[in-house]
């Protein structure tokens, strides 16, 4: 506060003797009828001064206390353009009263012309016929905010959320998302969106609230003069011109509460001459956020969810055991059992467990090491200690206790010598092994020279030819050395998983499964239920009491409906901010069952004794959870700052030029559909160059970003963004008089260049580590050094995400992102009478991404001003949303599903076709085997046939099967079992269904009816998003006092763009728990849904054809083989090949003998008798194999063939296909609305806004999943302000917004947004006229609310300025 009053004081001193009061009058009125004009809106620009006219059209501003030297006058009246006149205001000695009369000029459109009319200065032309809402520099200037989103919130027709204290998600007229396309950012003319990406963030766009004009926010269609993809809107930003606002702006900004914001804008605008100007303006920004975190981000940030991974590379011996895979665990593990005063050094589970000795020394007399021995116990046994895995070497024993490496590096006090990690090993690249004593000299170990018999075997045995072995190995993730959940094992499988590191750890399964982490964990009474008495049932008492459970929670929830009221019972965590921990801590994700401080460890026993040994710790946070050395934990910081400069020559009326910089530096919490991001360290850079000459604007600017550290708080992910785009304008109008009507015509040429630059971690533009193309299996095993790095057949030690390997990250994996768009347009208005004006748009455009050729977008307005105080517009306009570069070519690595696949958010600008039976001729047969069941010698096809395995193909009424299965998709069978291999086989409906799950959980999703999933449809390329929309508006005066305006809008939405989507559809069995799913008069839930496979969306790794498992053709060659001693010669079907469906047997290689599948298949032809191994070879047609089902397949040229050896291998898939999240096209989709607003002047100094928006709905069918899907909007919202200014009390302004309830779906993030109503008051006092102080309240009341479904629960802040003006002469 010291700081503020030492400012308020030194402005106050310079601000003395600097102005002069005088007053303003004067009359305003039609220039055409010369009728008075009541209620036109007179303002000082940048000041506090203004007036209303009255009836007779008579305005008076008294007293104003101006500074010497030219001020702007703006007058504005709804449906007449903007009138602007500079006055110049002299010394005392000169006139103190100014009279000015003016004749405004009723506006052709309800948008006046976007232009900045800095006395002579013309721009590009951007009217257009439609509804538009202003948002002036003295509204700005009113509300003290972080950046210039805020100011949106409560504008007519706007759906406005915020997800923090900088950071905003804006769209018109609904279908709001994280990263909305729909709405055209502009800034002075230039695409303000993030390079080639297309999403915008207002913190990454440099203005400063003190150089803004102006922000107009046209409504609804606007393509023809604004540029491609105004789809559904356009926020136009425009700044000031410096020769028209010069002199200095200085503001700073705080709050007192735990935003902690710190606020600092300056602007510096100097008029050289008549001709040059320039100005400079910045920004600086230091805030807390709202503090959030998803139950996701918490927990991959705790250990039993993330390990720490981190120690997988930090050059550290991590863990103590022999083997980087699963441990054994310890029986005694953890405990001083001998009572020797060290931890772990009994002998128990040796072939797990590192143990190592400890040594004596003996020394001569000048201190040289002359003998080394094993030390040993009064027993006589060596002494040994728990020691690490890693590569020996000498440590140096800082300890001085004889041993050396006897603590691995994990924190903890290993050996009990009050000594941390003292003696780990670690990486240091070279190839040690057993050290000894160079007793000669020479460089080289010689018979009997001491050295360290770390494996007590006597013999030396010297480097081994590996460098650092067993540093860094999976394990180091997860072996921390104690028992973690309890059980008496440390770092044991239950505690652990260690054998698939993209799966969850069998801890965190037991935590969840036990309930120790409470799925529903407010509203389930009791947990951790069980039938202890064994007698098929559960009772209460036999199960533990909830300690989290709140009745009156549960009665809370009881009272909502529907999806709101599911959402509210298994919300899985309540959880509260810790203050001093600056973090989150969940109260029910762990349980201290019997209240002593110490947290369950998910062991399923709840205050039993083995818990004793459970510690808080062991929920540690890891904040580095993908170990690449850089924190993913939730970060509350905020930061922001913004440099803009830009010179401009003002050579005559028809003659200027302007060059304009900016600069950006960003940190905030990013809301997408695939998670929270922190953008620290986002940069964006821009150049721009715009000049006119006559009637001809030309415009040219370049846009660039980078990333910095921005990383998902998820996944830990950081992505790496450096794109770019170019863009060109070129514009001219004239005026002509085509058959007597007077008429302007503008016709331009735009071209954006977008060079996407992602390096792969956003796009594919670069490596991934993923194999994409499907040929790393041939590339790692054809003894060539693909990659040219001088290692052949690498295989970088990791299944995927290593670029490391051959055939991975492969040059031609990659696409050229590299777009451009071209525009052309025309815009013609002509007054067809003195009431009447026509306006006619239209645009093509071409995407060479695309192959849509070329897009056209006409519009037309129709205007009829039925007098001075009433006029009406009637408007058709089409528009287009072009995919951006995410929608076409995004690769991104989400993480693993059930531990299996691969989950991408994937672009679609190829579709994925299903492959599907009967496609290149390909055959389907049931495979079986003929028997000669009535024993007359002589087998009959159609009778004796029996079909086998545990895959129902003898349907009663589901006809044949082959016939069943003609042209449906084909799916991978994931879920393996006896007669039935992993591979891709036809979708038969009769047995399996298409299912698409609920990622929220809300509902059990959605079943797909057998014909439904027979005839999934095909994904198509996306294509652009089209809109057309009907609107009729109104604007005119009510009582003389009140303005009002209404638009209703009717809009048709063609291809309509879907959020990301899972487009791999998931197969699952028809019939579970004795249910027939597609019978639609069972009821099923989610427990009744049992997956086994997807239909993948590409064939990666499939080993193409497909369907030879079951086609009754021989593709692998070995039926002419042993068609002799099975007797196979003779035709069973008669289609004259002797080789005939079921003629296949096994072979036992080992004794020679032969079978026929009658002597082998039990249970009618379903299995294998139990006598059947695993070694032997399934030959013949179709035949079956014990180990991999359907042994039947096409023949490959095995990758490790070599040479001219030629080796096949059968074509099975030899990678499991991804999934894949994308953005589809829906279809059509049909929305209406009304947007209506009012201002009623009561005086001179007081006035009213207020506007309603309405939807005719809040959803849309989907038609993928077969649900209805929200718009992000709600159905009603309203706002209202009320605005007073006095002399003596200062200017104040009084807001009031409701938005109604609405669901929320966008990606990972779905709920429902309960309905809010908020209260901001803005007080602005001018303590002279060089210097003001403002309070802005936010959220008066503090109703913590949230306004999008992955974004912070929100209270009250309060923000006080002071700002000074100087020099504005």
């Amino acid at each position: 506060m010291k700081y503020i009053q030492k400012t308020i004081i030194l402005f106050a001193i310079i601000s003395l003797g600097l102005s002069k009061v005088i007053s303003i009058q004067g009359k305003i009125v039609d220039n055409k009828t010369l009728e008075p004009l009541l209620g036109a809106n007179i303002i000082i620009q940048d000041t506090r001064y203004g007036a209303s006219t009255d009836a007779d059209g008579i305005f008076l501003i008294e007293n104003a206390n101006l500074s010497p030297g030219r001020h702007k006058v703006l007058v504005m009246y709804i449906g007449y353009e903007n009138y602007e006149e500079t006055i110049l205001v002299g010394p005392a000695s000169l006139r103190k009263s100014i009279e000015l009369n003016i004749n405004l000029k009723p506006s052709a459109v309800e948008l006046k012309e976007t232009e900045v009319r800095a006395d002579k200065r013309k721009q590009k032309k951007t009217e257009a016929p439609a509804s538009i809402e202003i948002i002036s520099s003295r509204d700005i200037k009113r509300e003290s905010s972080t950046n210039i989103g805020s100011y949106l919130k409560g504008l007519k027709g706007v759906d406005f959320t915020s997800s923090g204290v900088n950071n905003y998600s804006i769209s018109v007229r609904g279908f709001n998302s994280s990263f909305s396309s729909r709405l055209l950012t502009l800034t002075d003319g230039r695409l303000a969106s993030v390079p080639s990406l297309r999403v915008v963030n207002y913190s990454l766009i440099p203005q400063s609230m003190d150089d803004v004009e102006k922000i107009e926010v046209v409504l609804g269609p606007a393509t023809a003069l604004y540029g491609a993809n105004a789809h559904s809107g356009v926020v136009n930003i425009i700044s000031k011109s410096p020769s028209s606002s010069p002199g200095i702006d200085l503001s700073f900004s705080k709050s007192y509460d735990n935003r902690e914001i710190s606020k600092i804008n300056g602007r510096w605008a100097y008029v050289l001459n008549d001709v040059v100007s320039w100005k400079i303006s910045g920004m600086y920004l230091k805030a807390y956020e709202w503090e959030y975190m998803s139950e996701l981000e918490h927990s991959a940030h705790l250990y039993p969810w993330a390990g720490t991974l981190g120690r997988e590379n930090d050059g550290k011996d991590n863990n103590p055991w022999n083997f980087s895979n699963t441990a054994g665990g310890l029986n005694n593990a953890g405990n001083d059992s001998d009572g020797d005063g060290f931890i772990n050094d009994d002998y128990y589970n040796d072939q797990w467990i590192h143990w190592g000795y400890k040594f004596n020394e003996e020394y001569d007399e000048n201190g040289n090491i002359i003998n080394i021995t094993i030390a040993t116990d009064e027993d006589g046994s060596p002494i040994r200690v728990h020691i690490g895995d890693g590569e020996y070497h000498d440590t140096g024993d800082p300890d001085n206790d004889g041993f050396m490496g006897e603590d691995w590096y994990n924190g903890y006090d290993d050996d009990g010598d009050g000594l941390i990690d003292e003696d780990y090993f670690y990486a240091d690249g070279i190839d040690n092994g057993e050290s000894y004593v160079d007793s000669n000299g020479n460089g080289e170990y010689d018979d009997g020279e001491p050295f360290y018999d770390w494996n007590y075997d006597g013999q030396y045995t010297g480097p081994n030819n590996f460098t650092d072995e067993n540093i860094d190995v999976y394990g180091d993730a997860w072996y921390d050395g104690y028992d973690n959940d309890g059980n008496g094992l440390i770092d044991d499988t239950f505690e652990l998983s260690t054998a698939n590191k993209d799966e969850p750890s069998n801890w965190v399964t037991n935590l969840v499964e036990s309930n120790i982490v409470v799925y529903q964990g407010r509203s389930s009474q009791y947990i951790n239920c069980r039938d202890i008495n064994h007698d098929g049932q559960v009772s209460t008492n036999e199960c533990d009491i909830n300690p989290w459970y709140d009745a009156s929670y549960v009665s809370s929830c009881n009272q909502l409906t529907g999806s709101e009221k599911v959402r509210c019972l298994n919300v899985m965590g309540d959880y509260k901010y810790d203050e001093n921990l600056r973090r989150y801590i969940f109260d029910i994700w762990t349980v201290d069952s019997d209240g002593d401080g110490v947290y369950d460890s998910g062991n399923g026993c709840f205050n039993c004794q083995e818990d004793e040994f459970d510690y808080e710790d062991l929920f540690r946070v890891v904040k580095d959870s993908d170990g690449d050395g850089i924190d993913d934990y939730p970060d509350f910081e905020v930061k922001n700052k913004k440099l803009e400069a830009r010179i401009d020559f003002d050579f005559s009326e028809n003659l200027n030029m302007s060059y304009q910089t900016g600069y950006t530096w960003s940190k905030t919490q990013q809301v997408t559909g695939i998670g929270r991001f922190i953008t620290e360290g986002w940069e964006t850079r821009y150049h721009q160059l715009r000049g006119q000459v006559g009637n001809v604007f030309i415009q040219t600017f370049y846009n660039q970003s980078s990333s910095g550290t921005t990383r998902n708080y998820i996944t830990g992910q950081t992505i790496n963004d450096k794109s770019e785009d170019v863009g060109v304008q070129v514009q001219h109008n004239f005026d002509f008089s085509p058959l007597g009507y007077k008429t302007n015509l503008t016709y331009g040429f735009d071209y954006l260049y977008g060079l996407p630059k992602t390096f792969g971690s956003i796009l594919n533009d670069g490596p991934n580590g993923f194999d994409n193309d499907g040929d790393k299996l041939f590339l790692q095993n054809d003894n060539i050094d693909n990659d040219g790095d001088g290692l052949i057949d690498e295989d970088g030690g990791n299944s995927e995400g290593d670029g490391t390997s051959d055939g991975v990250d492969e040059p031609d994996e990659f696409v050229d992102l590299v777009n451009q768009e071209y525009g052309l347009y025309f815009q013609t208005k002509t007054n067809i009478s003195p009431l009447i004006e026509l306006i006619t748009a239209a645009r093509l455009d071409h995407h060479d991404q695309l192959d849509e050729g070329m897009q056209f977008g006409p519009k037309i307005g129709l205007m009829y001003h039925a007098d001075e105080k009433n006029s009406w517009r009637f408007t058709y306009g089409k528009a287009f949303n072009t995919p951006s570069s995410t929608g076409l070519h995004t690769d991104y690595y989400y993480g693993k599903w059930g531990g299996i696949f691969n989950v991408f958010l994937k672009g679609n600008k190829d579709g994925r076709p299903y492959p599907r039976s009967g496609q290149a001729g390909l055959n389907v047969v049931a495979p079986g085997y003929y028997i000669d069941s009535n024993n007359d010698g002589m087998i009959d096809y159609d009778t004796e046939y029996n079909t086998i395995s545990n895959y129902n193909f003898e349907i009663t009424g589901a006809g044949e099967y082959a016939e069943r299965v003609e042209g449906a998709p084909y799916f991978y069978y994931f879920n393996g079992q006896e007669g039935i291999g992993q591979d891709w086989y036809p979708l038969d409906t009769a047995n399996y269904l298409v299912y698409i799950g609920d990622q929220t959980e809300e509902t059990d999703g959605v079943l797909y009816t057998p014909l439904e999933s027979f005839a999934v449809p095909d994904i198509d390329p996306i294509k652009s998003e089209k809109i057309q929309t009907v609107e009729l508006g109104y604007k005119g005066f009510l009582f003389n006092s009140t303005m009002f305006t209404a638009d209703y809008y009717l809009s048709y939405y063609e291809d309509f763009f879907s959020p990301a989507t899972l487009i791999t559809p998931i197969v699952i069995n028809r019939y579970s728990n004795g249910k027939d799913l597609a019978d639609p008069n069972i009821s099923w839930n989610r427990d009744d849904v049992n997956i086994v496979g997807v239909i993948p969306t590409n064939s990666i790794g499939s080993m193409p054809p497909y369907g030879t498992a079951w086609d009754g053709v021989d593709n692998d060659g070995d039926w002419v083989l042993w068609a002799d001693e099975f007797g196979w010669w003779d035709d069973k079907n008669g289609d004259g090949n002797p080789a005939d469906p079921g003629e296949w047997g096994l072979v036992d290689h080992e004794t020679g003998t032969l079978y026929n599948p009658s002597e082998v298949m039990a249970d009618g032809g379903t299995t294998f008798q139990t006598f059947v191994q695993q070694g032997w070879e399934g030959v013949g047609v179709d035949e079956q194999d014990k180990q991999t089902g359907q042994a039947e397949c096409e023949l490959i040229a095995a990758p490790w063939s070599t040479g001219s050896e030629e080796r096949n291998t059968k074509g099975f898939p030899q990678t499991t296909p991804p999934i894949y999240l994308s953005n589809l096209n829906y279809g059509e989709v049909w929305m209406q609305g009304v947007d209506i607003g009012f201002t009623h002047i009561f005086s001179t100094n007081l006035l009213l806004d207020g506007n309603i928006s309405w939807y005719n709905t809040t959803d849309f069918f989907n038609e993928l999943t077969k649900q209805n899907d929200p718009i992000n909007a709600p159905k009603f919202k309203w706002n209202f302000s009320l605005k007073w200014q006095n002399k003596i009390f200062g200017d104040w302004a009084i807001n009031y917004r409701h938005v109604d309830g609405f669901k929320w779906k966008d990606g990972i993030w779905s709920g429902y947004i309960e309905s809010y109503d908020l209260v901001d008051i803005h007080f602005n006092y001018p303590i002279t006229d060089y210097l003001k102080a403002t309070a802005s309240a936010s959220n008066v009341f503090d109703k913590m609310h949230n306004e999008m479904i992955g974004g912070a629960m929100m209270g009250r802040s309060v923000v006080f300025r002071i700002e000074t003006n100087l020099f504005n002469d």
